[in-house]
């Protein structure tokens, strides 16, 4: 059973740079199976979902539930979604819907400790989640749902925003600007249909100096909004109070309520939240991974070269890879390329021992080297002939697991 505090697995997505932690711990995870499991009606208490409690008017009294929304969504949802509407709204802050906090939060070292916050301060904050209409027949009117990552007291570090519009749900982002200053609503997707279920995905990277944060929201294509966080909102009208760390998500429903939406809203479901270190830079942006397992099989003719496919983003998948098999001796290293990690040898000239890496290609350009390989296609023939003192070695492959093999064959000189 989950807890307000969870640890579990690493779960880093890779892209941006950052400067490497110096301690870089182990990330912890929230959230692997949606709401199954979860009881019918207030959130609240189930499975560290929880609230500040505000008297006379706290979490309780917002338009959110766990619901059933197979009778309108079939499976898609499975059988329990939360569901949040701006029936009801409050300027409050904390009394508001909270998820589970996480047991290491996210934030910059300078980050001000919070007290619903805590463990080893990581660099990157990230979180995916479903969320579809409740109502996906029609526009709901009035309909604004916002939830953002916090500390579990209210102190956001950015802020989303999903719409329900004539042209279908809008999603933005509240970003801050500190050269107006104001913040500033960016849109991520608009015209989503709203007969369909949506996942959005994003990363907080959070690094140490003044607007340098970074925070990446996509929707599942292979195109992705950047915009920074609201480290300088903090900076710039608290003084005396740093950045703040964020390990959860806050559900905040404010601004004019919408009394006709009770019952309605935004479903949410697959809430997927982790904190951890932020990857380090690979060489290049976008790169695929060298190949690995390298192996030679069978003899001339038909001796190939296979290893197992590189991963590369799935926006960037891998177009191509390239065989370098470079003579010990020296001289022109031979090159061939393919589509595939599998690649024939029988073109290969006798008598040299080779060192062979494998490389592959995407759209950002080359991969590192694989770890090489050595191949030898010296081979004294089974029926070698000697014409004139020389011995004249007949074309063969033969594969070299580690150093030179030679197979030593029967010579017949004619005379």
């Amino acid at each position: 059973m989950r807890t307000a505090r969870l640890r579990a697995a690493v779960m880093v997505v890779a892209t941006l740079w950052a400067a490497t932690l110096a301690n870089p711990a182990a990330a912890d995870t929230f959230g692997t199976g949606g709401f199954e499991g979860y009881s019918l009606g207030d959130p609240l208490g189930q499975f560290g979902w929880t609230a500040l409690d505000v008297p006379v008017y706290n979490a309780s009294h917002f338009d959110e539930a766990i619901v059933d929304p197979s009778p309108t969504w079939g499976t898609a949802l499975g059988s329990r979604a939360l569901r949040v509407s701006n029936g009801v709204t409050s300027g409050g802050f904390g009394n508001q819907l909270q998820s589970p906090s996480l047991a290491d939060e996210a934030g910059e070292a300078s980050a001000e400790d919070a007290p619903n916050s805590g463990g080893t301060r990581q660099q990157r904050f990230e979180g995916t989640l479903t969320f579809a209409s409740a109502v996906p027949s029609a526009q709901q009117p009035g309909l604004v749902v916002s939830f953002a990552p916090d500390s579990g007291d209210g102190t956001r570090m950015s802020q989303f925003r999903i719409y329900d519009l004539p042209a279908g749900l809008q999603v933005v982002v509240v970003a801050y600007d500190r050269v107006t200053p104001a913040f500033n609503e960016i849109v991520l997707a608009s015209g989503l249909d709203r007969t369909q279920v949506h996942t959005m995905h994003f990363t907080m990277d959070f690094v140490d100096g003044v607007d340098n944060d970074i925070l990446s929201v996509d929707f599942g294509t292979c195109t992705s909004t950047t915009v920074g966080t609201w480290e300088d909102y903090h900076r710039d009208n608290f003084p005396d109070n740093p950045t703040k760390p964020v390990d959860s998500l806050l559900f905040r429903q404010a601004g004019t309520a919408v009394p006709a939406n009770l019952g309605g809203g935004i479903l949410f479901d697959d809430i997927i939240l982790s904190s951890g270190p932020t990857p380090a830079a690979p060489p290049a942006p976008g790169l695929p991974a060298a190949p690995t397992g390298l192996a030679v099989t069978g003899d001339a003719p038909t001796a190939v070269v296979t290893a197992a496919p590189s991963t590369a983003a799935a926006c960037a998948p891998v177009t191509a890879y390239t065989l370098t098999a470079s003579p010990s001796g020296g001289g022109a290293p031979i090159i061939l390329t393919g589509p595939s990690p599998t690649f024939s040898l029988a073109s290969l000239p006798p008598g040299y021992l080779y060192e062979i890496v494998l490389a592959a290609w995407n759209e950002y350009g080359e991969s590192l080297p694989s770890d090489p390989i050595a191949y030898s296609t010296i081979v004294l023939a089974e029926s070698g002939v000697a014409v004139g003192g020389q011995l004249l070695i007949a074309a063969g492959l033969v594969a070299a697991g580690s150093g030179l093999l030679v197979a030593a064959r029967r010579r017949r000189v004619l005379r």
